[in-house]
């Protein structure tokens, strides 16, 4: 597209995370000409990073405009898990950037927190990310050797599904931003472990841990107690898609950037 002098378009620029997306992220702002910011501060890292302040919008995340979408007050059973009552949902992907080990590490922490605390918990497998054979798969044989009761692991589930449990977890445990994100929407209680979502923006409702059990636990244990927190719409109000459809059909960038010195 570039080399062809075709305008882009970027979603979500300027996002801040522990893993290889940051650079991919940012790289691909350089190459863009018009930046879809999902906060003020991702707008402010953009500009940071030379363009041109005119061309970049906050509209908000496209993610929260789905949920407005999705009847996610219904509860369901998913396994052996009754969601009618409290449970834990867990999702944990890999950290690209870090050794196999410490993935190893990472997901013991998570799996080891939640053996302890007995709670009745849905797991589900992690992306096709690098490591992903430390993570996915160590939490899938961990699921099979235990046979816990009121503990189910799924590969994936259907985004609607997956939402539905967000909404209605007592806590969210893991690494996943739709935790952090959505999570905030929600207001759900969630626990991050470990650096994947390093300096991402976040709401009230995340408290972030290192990769070790007991700090887990303590910080699963301290969120239940606390609750659900006030609906946060940092990330969007829902109408995010209007506003990006809005500006496209106006804007009309220049083919040729110019670095702007703040």
């Amino acid at each position: 597209a570039a080399y062809l002098n075709i305008p882009i378009a970027h979603n979500e620029a300027g996002d801040v995370s522990g893993t290889i997306d940051e650079s991919v992220r940012h790289a691909i702002t350089k190459f863009a000409h018009v930046h879809f910011t999902s906060t003020e501060q991702s707008r402010k890292r953009v500009i940071q990073m030379g363009e041109n302040p005119e061309t970049v919008f906050t509209v908000g995340s496209p993610a929260i405009d789905v949920l407005k979408e999705i009847n996610v007050g219904e509860s369901f059973k998913v396994g052996n898990v009754d969601t009618s009552k409290p449970y834990i949902l867990s999702l944990t992907h890999p950290v690209t950037t870090e050794s196999y080990d410490d993935n190893l590490k990472l997901i013991h922490s998570v799996l080891g927190a939640m053996e302890d605390l007995k709670m009745p918990a849905i797991i589900i497998g992690s992306n096709s990310d690098a490591h992903s054979g430390a993570v996915g798969k160590t939490a899938a044989e961990w699921y099979t050797r235990n046979n816990l009761p009121n503990t189910f692991f799924i590969k994936s589930i259907h985004p609607d599904g997956f939402y539905k449990l967000l909404r209605g977890a007592s806590c969210l445990l893991g690494n996943s931003s739709s935790f952090i994100r959505e999570g905030a929407y929600f207001g759900t209680p969630a626990v991050i472990v470990g650096s994947r979502q390093d300096k991402r923006d976040r709401g009230q409702n995340v408290l972030e841990v290192p990769a070790d059990k007991e700090a887990v636990k303590k910080a699963v244990l301290a969120s239940i107690a606390h609750g659900r927190y006030a609906s946060n719409m940092m990330f969007g109000d829902g109408n995010s898609g209007k506003r990006i459809a809005d500006i496209l059909a106006t804007v009309n960038p220049q083919i040729q950037k110019k670095f702007r010195t703040l």
